[in-house]
């Protein structure tokens, strides 16, 4: 059984926009759930020129083998610019992705060995 919930959250007035997916998956041999997330705020002092700056990027993975979970998180803190004709909007962003994953049995995800053969 698939599941799916989508989320939306927007605030003109402080330059926020959020949106999230949530999916729930039920299989046989274990159950999974990814949540995908996108933020975006407007920063209303924005310089009058770009800096560039890398975004940050954290990334997590951790095995639970006494219950059986392993979860995996992903995400990208950073800015972009947007231009209109006489202004520069800076827009910071951070897009996050966690995937979870129960199995129901004790065997874990197969080695990396017998997924390359």
């Amino acid at each position: 059984m698939k599941e799916v919930i989508l989320s939306q959250h927007k605030s003109a007035q402080h330059g926020r926009k959020h949106f999230s997916i949530l999916q729930r998956n039920e299989e046989s041999d274990c159950s999974t759930r990814v949540y995908k997330s996108f933020r975006y705020q407007l920063d209303p002092n924005t310089p009058s020129a770009r800096s560039d700056e890398a975004p940050d990027i954290y990334i997590t993975k951790n095995f639970d083998t006494k219950r059986g979970i392993e979860r995996f998180s992903f995400s990208v803190v950073g800015i972009f610019y947007l231009e209109d004709r006489i202004r520069l909007y800076k827009v910071n962003f951070q897009h996050t992705l966690k995937i979870q994953i129960k199995w129901k049995s004790k065997v874990f995800s197969p080695k990396k060995s017998v997924i390359l053969t």
